[in-house]
């Protein structure tokens, strides 16, 4: 029996008669006016035009229109995300045309679509709630009617932003990437690119932040499955919430992920911002201040950060009749500011470097998605979401510039394919792939290096190990050592609690390849994979014996405080998870001393995460809490006169600072933490000052400068 939704009715029709655009922005004074649309401060690239095409009617929306496809005859496909959402079929005029913009309802009992996509001669659906639907006309009528089919292929039942969200043809126009935000369990997979010993690991326990506190990696999950959602495959995990994914005329994915935008001023905040999405890769994303660094080896980091934002949909310019720089440049959405960005991408190695425009800004301007008409060649947006009013807008081309198609940017292709023939040992076992993946653990190149880490924990360890016990290489050993601590250790998180004890003689192991490496003599990366895979040695494999964390903290304490900021909240976690007795006098000396130099000087962010507040305060804000943080566990090396300044600290500086919503609660959570480790004796000398202190662990408080409730995909 066929798995099908119920078919309610055919295809109808509520038509708007529509003599081409309802109004076109004044782009001298700004503004866009029509009825109870009052659009202000309008910017847009020279040499386009921007239409409101049409108002959706009360009947239409249910929450807000927050996604739109195109079917090869250029007719737009809209829906709604909330549960009684339905989907509807939008045949607009060609631009500079007079016509009838006509709108049907496609009433086969499905929508609430957060990503809709035409392929395979079918319309998918990801809708909320229920998941992954193809929807076919049968009978092939041009109409949705009883004669037609819903196919529900994969139920993926999370309802809400952090849900199901996107679908999009793979490269080679077989398969379908399914997109899912990090509130959705990871789906039943048949395999997968990503190693599947994936865990928290984090040094220190992380601290939670009152949101989503129980939940954990994989998160944020890009998976592959065929025309009929039949075999899953996952390709990639970590971030927090991509709402949508494009492919470039190459073959190469990409995604635009929101930041936690309740984290902003903390120094676990990582902003909005663009995603190469490689093979396998983990982008680090977890809750709480477990989020992992940029600079870590084992996660792949981004393209470019943007800073706060609520991202939504994205699309490359291919078709768009717009000159060459937009038709390869790849647009993304933020809906809360009302900005359309064009990211302008550079082949750099095997992956990218990119530059920034704003392409479109307006208020308000919610805009939820975003494609290219195949058949005019101009861009469509819809504008909605969160119960707002929604719409449907174009721009077009109106410049000199040539609007010729562009053709694929195949520069340093050779590099990309060379990532591939790595990534195609990911998910399996092949006698051949430590051999070759081998010679580019260490290569200069980011993503050949990640690449070719994450083929190597696809094979058997038995047939590397030695090899990367004894590699004299310094980025390659590094980069193996990382590998075979986290195929051969556990993460009790993920794992069975029963699960056999680390082997101690394989941690031994490894730590004496590490130990064969000179600090101070290798280049500054170097330095941080290298206390990254130390890191990863005693997570996976467990704390060591007494007098082995003792001789580790005899290493690394005279290394801090080091000369930059990155390795300095390195080495401050690590001497305090050693429990070295300088910890808590080091740490509290460098809260008074912050901020330390960066490795390269912070660069303003786009949008910038703290509104009026010098990138200087910033880091000086961002470093002392993050000392803060970790000393709320240590227990030794305390005096008196530390442990007041340390709690002084939390009254008199940091109740000064601002940031999101759990900005404050979080602060009252490092106090809090720090308070179980003191003595009976120490809690009566410190009672005026801890009788001060922020109190409570929940969302906003004294100092939260207040979270804001996101749109869809955030």
């Amino acid at each position: 029996m066929r798995n099908c939704l119920p078919i309610i009715a055919g295809l109808l029709t509520t038509t708007s008669a529509l003599f081409g655009a309802l109004a076109e922005a004044n782009l001298e004074d700004g503004t866009l006016t029509h009825g109870e649309f009052n659009v202000r401060n309008i910017k847009l690239a020279p040499g386009f035009k921007l239409e409101l095409m049409h108002v959706a009617a009360p009947d239409q929306v249910a929450g807000g229109w927050v996604s739109i496809a195109a079917d090869p005859k250029g007719r737009l496909f809209t829906s709604s995300r909330n549960r009684n959402g339905r989907i509807y079929r939008l045949t607009v005029p060609p631009p500079g045309a007079k016509g009838e913009t006509k709108v049907e309802l496609v009433d086969l009992n499905v929508g609430a679509a957060n990503g809709l996509l035409w392929a395979f001669d079918s319309l998918y659906v990801m809708s909320e709630g229920s998941g992954l639907h193809r929807v076919r006309d049968v009978n092939k009528d041009d109409k949705f009617d009883t004669n037609d089919v819903v196919t529900a292929l994969r139920r993926i039942p999370f309802a809400g932003d952090h849900g199901v969200h996107s679908v999009e043809l793979t490269p080679d126009g077989k398969s379908l990437f399914i997109n899912c935000g990090n509130s959705t369990a990871l789906t039943a997979i048949d395999s997968s690119r990503v190693p599947k010993h994936w865990g928290e690991d984090t040094l220190l326990t992380r601290l939670n932040t009152g949101f989503m506190d129980s939940s954990y990696a994989p998160q944020g999950w890009i998976a592959i499955t065929d025309p009929d959602g039949k075999k899953w495959e996952l390709f990639a995990c970590g971030m927090r919430n991509q709402y949508d994914i494009k492919i470039n005329n190459v073959g190469e994915l990409f995604t635009w992920d929101a930041d936690m935008e309740w984290d902003m001023g903390d120094p676990w905040y990582r902003p909005t911002r663009l995603n190469h999405v490689i093979s396998g890769a983990d982008f680090g994303f977890r809750n709480g201040t477990g989020k992992w660094p940029e600079h870590y080896l084992d996660s792949y980091g981004s393209l470019v950060d943007i800073g706060k934002g609520s991202p939504t949909g994205d699309t490359f310019g291919y078709g768009a009749k717009f000159p060459k720089k937009y038709q390869d440049a790849l647009f993304f959405l933020d809906h809360q500011y009302g900005r359309i960005y064009a990211a302008h991408l550079t082949p750099s190695g095997s992956s990218y470097t990119a530059e920034v425009e704003l392409f479109l800004s307006a208020q308000p301007f919610n805009a939820a998605d975003i494609t290219i008409n195949p058949v005019d060649g101009a861009m469509y947006m819809v504008l909605g979401g969160r119960s707002s009013q929604s719409s449907l807008w174009r721009v077009s081309h109106t410049g000199t510039e040539s609007t010729a198609p562009t053709t694929p940017d195949r520069r340093l292709q050779a590099q990309r394919d060379l990532r591939h023939k790595l990534e195609s040992f990911h998910g399996h076992q092949d006698p051949a792939a430590v051999a070759t993946v081998w010679p580019y653990l260490g290569d200069q190149d980011r993503a050949l290096r990640y690449a070719a880490r994450v083929a190597l924990e696809w094979q058997d360890p038995a047939a590397w190990s030695e090899k990367a016990l004894s590699e004299t290489d310094t980025r390659k050993s590094i980069a193996a050592i990382a590998a075979l601590a986290r195929v051969s250790g556990r993460d009790d998180i993920h794992r069975a609690k029963d699960a056999p004890a680390p082997d101690a003689s394989l941690r031994a192991g490894l730590l004496a390849a590490l130990d064969r490496i000179n600090y101070k003599s290798i280049p500054y990366a170097d330095k941080l994979d290298l206390l990254r895979t130390y890191s990863l040695v005693f997570i996976r494999l467990q704390r060591p014996d007494e007098a082995t964390v003792k001789r580790y903290a005899d290493k690394f304490d005279p290394l801090f405080p080091a000369e930059t900021r990155e390795e300095n909240f390195e080495l401050a976690e690590m001497i305090v998870y050693l429990k070295s007795p300088n910890a808590a006098a080091k740490l509290v000396k460098a809260m008074r001393d912050a901020p330390s130099k960066p490795h390269q000087p912070r660069q303003p962010l786009i949008n910038p995460q703290t509104q009026g507040t010098p990138l200087d305060a910033l880091a000086k804000q961002e470093e002392q809490i993050h000392y803060a943080l970790q000393l709320r566990k240590l227990t030794a090396g305390w005096t008196p006169a530390l442990r007041e300044e340390y709690f002084n600290w939390f009254i008199t500086t940091a109740s000064g600072f601002r940031g999101g919503n759990t900005f404050a609660s979080a602060n009252a959570g490092i106090a809090n933490d720090a308070r179980t480790t003191l003595t009976e004796g120490e809690r009566t000398a410190l009672q005026p000052i801890l009788e001060k202190l922020p109190q409570g662990r929940g969302r906003g408080g004294p100092g939260g400068r207040g979270g804001r409730v996101g749109p869809p995909g955030q």
